[in-house]
């Protein structure tokens, strides 16, 4: 899944998004780079990382361009819980429905992801509405999430008194 979204990435994004802003840089983290052999501008392959902190750090924005696969990708709420802005597709998105368009952005298309991605390096303000948003949306999802946990155990704890 994630090879084939890189891969779709490169071909049919990034050339475009590079051509608009011959700065840009895309850092690609993970045992994914031990699986691809990148011959792309401006590229640069990170491999595995010891400390993920340091690698969103380093990012402006981060990108799941994932086309297919089932439940939640937790990349996009590790990256949302950063505060880095986000840029993903339907299929990334699932199971984030509410905090599209305020949270994360998402593409449908190519030239979608283009135009979406250029307009996140070039506007400050967009991706500085974006990453507030993305960190309040990353702590209601968390929060949401482990609360049925944590009422399960409450109510499944043995109570003890002590006469």
């Amino acid at each position: 899944i994630n090879i084939d979204a890189i891969k779709y990435f490169l071909k049919e994004v990034w050339p475009e998004v590079i051509n608009k802003h011959r700065d840009a840089k895309l850092l690609i983290a993970g045992k994914i780079c031990h699986k691809l052999r990148i011959d792309s501008q401006n590229c640069e392959m990170l491999g595995e990382v010891s400390v993920i902190s340091d690698c969103y750090q380093n990012a402006d924005i981060v990108i799941n361009p994932v086309r297919f696969g089932t439940g939640l990708n937790i990349k996009n709420i590790e990256a949302l819980g950063f505060g880095l802005p986000l840029l993903t597709t339907p299929v990334g998105a699932e199971g984030l429905g509410n905090g599209i368009g305020e949270a994360f952005l998402v593409a449908k298309t190519s030239n979608d992801f283009i135009e979406q991605c250029c307009h996140l390096l070039e506007d400050d303000n967009l991706r500085q509405s974006l990453s507030s948003s993305a960190i309040k949306f990353a702590e209601s999802y968390n929060k949401n999430a482990v609360q049925p946990l944590l009422n399960a155990i409450e109510k499944h704890t043995i109570k003890w008194k002590v006469k």
